[in-house]
């Protein structure tokens, strides 16, 4: 029988660690952990909270105990952490393929042979042993990690990017990783010790073993993506069917595209079981989705590299505010070659004058906007040769997406690097049609754009797939028109009054 869910109590250990002793310390893990206290509090949960130097492994395996000692069976338990991420030799039973052990690191972490603070870490294996313990008491778990414990792989930056990740450490500690790897992991491991799929432990990870979890910039702090869509989807943006309660589908639903939506594509996060099920998880809060952020549009930040002939003191745009220091800053612009960079390093446009600026800020701040307004009722949008990677002159990819409500009404543009807008659903030559038999998309077929090919201006393009319940004709007699600027008020026009779903998707470009 599948515990109440609405009657079942919840009771969540937080851990955030930005403030490291002897690592690069971090700048979004406490208010990641602070966020997903106060969503699970929301809703009645239970929530110690332990961040920076109180997150000693000694603290919270006092307060891991004392959580597992007051549950009762059928009471959900929460384990969530959010900081650095390391990797170190396997040890027994050596059960990892890759011959690394992963380790959530704690603040007084060292990674010197015979400090004390080599202690100060969470070894997987120990995890793992915890979480089997208490799915054994009759509570079932919910365990989300917002680190990483890889070097990873995905499209180059330049500068500003911050991970959650500390490079491979201890290989004098015990056995090497290469002989872990030749070492025959013990029958138990393999049957079962070490499975990644513990039953009745519901995992929700930043991304895989072998990719990187950026801090990114959300209402202008850092962030990690995973841990501010899992807050909102707590508060009530993932409950589809409006019941009160969250299923793990539910919350897969919900995050996929979130997490991809917020890093900018670096970022799939995973899910162990790997398809989630339907039942009850946790309870939601009564948060809606309306259109109504539609109208506002969020600040963003500029900074500006001095180097080039304008003097930079005197510089100023109305729709951003100018700041000193690049850690606060959404947009970087450098003077010399007008290149403009992300928060996270990567370039998102190209040859850049400072008169071209404006319509590329308001970019940035439309596309915040439609973030924020996809929460909820966001389309999964993929790319046939992925996000987390730069498209090169002449590439071509396949769009497509499977989430989208029956009847819907199409509407696909490409917000480009310089600002402009570009429609790419209905095409021009369907436009002449009857606006409504050009966007409406057949119930059976998934819906897709079977070739887009890469073309200057080179940076950030950023697709964005609507759909709705009536069609938008504004748009399309707009077509010819439509800025950056123009494009929030047109959107809350053809939309007031229509059910709509955003997709977003990022593809960064370069030339050969």
């Amino acid at each position: 029988m599948v515990p109440d869910v609405a009657s079942a109590r919840v009771h969540a250990l937080a851990i955030g660690i930005n403030d490291y002793k002897t690592i690069k310390k971090l700048e979004g893990a406490v208010a990641d952990a602070q966020d997903v206290a106060q969503a699970l509090r929301s809703v009645g949960a239970t929530v110690t909270l332990l961040t920076d130097k109180e997150a000693t492994r000694k603290r919270i395996e006092r307060a891991w105990r004392e959580i597992v000692g007051g549950a009762a069976a059928g009471d959900v338990v929460v384990f969530f952490y959010a900081g650095h991420g390391g990797q170190e030799p396997d040890r027994e039973p050596f059960d990892e393929e890759d011959g690394k052990d992963e380790a959530f690191l704690l603040a007084g972490f060292s990674t010197k042979k015979g400090d004390p603070g080599f202690s100060e870490r969470l070894v997987d294996d120990e995890i793992h042993g915890w979480l089997k313990e208490a799915v054994s008491k009759g509570f079932k778990v919910v365990f989300v990690a917002d680190s990483c414990h890889s070097g990873g792989a995905g499209r180059a930056t330049f500068g500003g990017g911050q991970v959650r990740f500390v490079p491979p450490y201890g290989e004098e500690e015990g056995a090497s990783i290469a002989q872990a790897v030749n070492a025959s992991p013990k029958q138990d491991a393999v049957e079962g010790g070490r499975d990644r799929d513990i039953p009745g432990v519901f995992q929700f990870l930043a991304v895989s073993e072998k990719n990187q979890s950026p801090e990114v910039r959300i209402d202008g702090e850092r962030r990690g993506a995973l841990s501010y869509a899992f807050s909102r989807a707590i508060e009530g943006q993932a409950d589809a069917d409006r019941d009160g309660t969250l299923s793990g589908l539910e919350l897969q639903t919900f995050l996929i595209p979130q997490v991809a939506l917020w890093s900018e594509g670096r970022q799939i996060p995973d899910f162990v079981p790997l398809r989630q099920s339907g039942d009850g998880l946790l309870p939601a809060g009564k948060a809606t989705a309306t259109g109504a952020g539609l109208h506002a549009l969020p600040p963003l930040s500029l900074n500006i590299e001095s180097g080039g002939a304008t003097a930079s003191a005197n510089l100023r745009l109305d729709n951003a505010t100018i700041v000193a220091a690049q850690r606060d800053a959404d947009l970087i612009w450098n003077e010399a070659d007008g290149t403009v960079r992300s928060s996270a390093g990567d370039i998102v446009a190209e040859g850049v004058r400072f008169e071209e600026l404006s319509q590329i800020v308001e970019k940035w701040r439309v596309l915040g906007m439609l973030k924020r307004v996809s929460a909820g009722h966001a389309i999964e949008v993929n790319l046939s040769g992925g996000t987390n990677k730069t498209y090169r002159t002449g590439e071509e990819f396949r769009l497509e997406s499977e989430t989208l409500p029956s009847g819907s009404y199409v509407t696909v543009f490409d917000l480009a690097p310089d600002g402009s807008v570009a429609f790419l659903h209905p095409d021009k030559t369907r436009r002449s049609l009857a606006d409504s038999e050009a966007s409406r998309w057949p119930d059976d077929i998934p819906f897709f754009i079977p070739r887009i090919r890469v073309e200057a201006p080179y940076g950030a393009d950023h697709i964005v797939v609507l759909a709705s319940d009536k069609p938008v004709d504004g748009l399309y007699k707009a077509a010819s028109a439509v800025s950056s600027a123009t494009l929030t008020g047109l959107l809350a026009q053809v939309l007031d009054g229509a059910t709509f779903r955003i997709g977003v998707v990022g593809i960064y470009t370069r030339a050969e």
